[in-house]
């Protein structure tokens, strides 16, 4: 756990790497700068290769994400880089001819990326749904009823499938994803010419795109009254409202998340743990609003959330 806090508090490298990123996209590892802290990066591909040795030897191999990335995995004994020299203007220049070949060092990598995106995004947006839970006790009760209404029916604690058929929680836990991005944009290349509608404005192939998530979640035009926790934006009655493209959590597309699904089912088990046992209230130290770590990788509020639980 305390390697998994080390890959998430990046401090310092997160500005640098994405200035760097801005600059042109391969530059930071023309430069050999990473991420995350040589440290790191040596304990995730060493974690990463044990793992994958174990399950190599294993009689009966699972079925997962990594054994999906084995399996595709051409082991090389050259460094990640490659045994060749490529100059600078060859690596910023033409489009790669050779096939992508995915490495063990490769692998390591995903691995730490599905690392942090299990870890610290999930963590803020419990805490953020449990603030405005704190604030709304309307909103809290039509939780704990809806779920003692599907405990009632199962006549047992809830399994996953009841997981979900609770719609107004998920619909809580949309709202608090619109309200408190973790992402604050999404960077997207465009891949052939487009023109934008209602304008003169022509984005060319190979432009870099930076969507503004926040803006496009706090934006009126698109959700009124932007500010307000209304989980009923989200309900089957309004939900053809939101217009296609301006709720943007999870990204969009062909490389959307891969972990959404997942992410919601955990949010929602965590928030209908504690609901179910304990009322959520604001205390003395409760903030009056929530403010940005503007230091943080992954938005998310500033300082220590007090909350107050009482038990049920």
């Amino acid at each position: 756990m305390k390697v998994a806090n080390r890959v998430l508090d990046v401090g310092w490298r997160s500005s640098v790497y994405f200035f760097l990123n801005l600059v042109h996209p391969r530059l930071p590892h023309l430069l050999g700068f990473s991420l995350r802290s040589p440290e790191v990066v040596a304990f995730m591909t060493s974690l990463t290769k044990d793992v994958m040795r174990m399950k190599k030897e294993s009689e009966q191999p699972s079925q997962n994400f990594l054994q999906m990335l084995m399996d595709s995995c051409e082991l090389q004994e050259e460094d990640i880089h490659g045994s060749k020299t490529i100059s600078l203007q060859q690596e910023l220049g033409a489009e790669q001819k050779e096939s992508f070949k995915i490495t063990e060092d490769y692998v390591a990598g995903v691995f730490a990326s599905f690392l942090s995106a299990g870890l610290e995004p999930i963590s803020i947006i419990v805490t953020c749904c449990f603030y405005e839970l704190a604030h709304h006790p309307e909103i809290q009760d039509r939780i704990f009823n809806e779920i003692q209404t599907i405990k009632e029916g199962s006549g047992s604690d809830i399994t996953f499938e009841d997981l979900k058929k609770l719609q107004y929680l998920e619909q809580v836990v949309k709202e608090t994803l619109r309200k408190y991005p973790t992402a604050g944009f999404i960077h997207r290349e465009c891949t052939e010419p487009f023109h934008i509608p209602d304008s003169s404005i022509v984005v060319e192939k190979g432009v870099r795109l930076f969507i503004s998530t926040c803006g496009l979640h706090r934006d009126p035009k698109y959700f009124p009254e932007p500010d307000k926790f209304d989980p009923d934006r989200f309900s089957k009655k309004n939900i053809h409202k939101i217009v296609p493209g301006s709720y943007l959590p999870f990204g969009e597309g062909p490389r959307v998340c891969v972990g959404k699904q997942l992410a919601l089912m955990n949010i929602k088990h965590m928030v209908m743990n504690l609901v179910s046992d304990y009322t959520l209230q604001t205390c003395e130290k409760t903030q009056n609003c929530l403010r940005t770590d503007p230091q943080k990788f992954f938005l998310g509020p500033k300082g220590e959330v007090w909350l107050r639980l009482k038990k049920r």
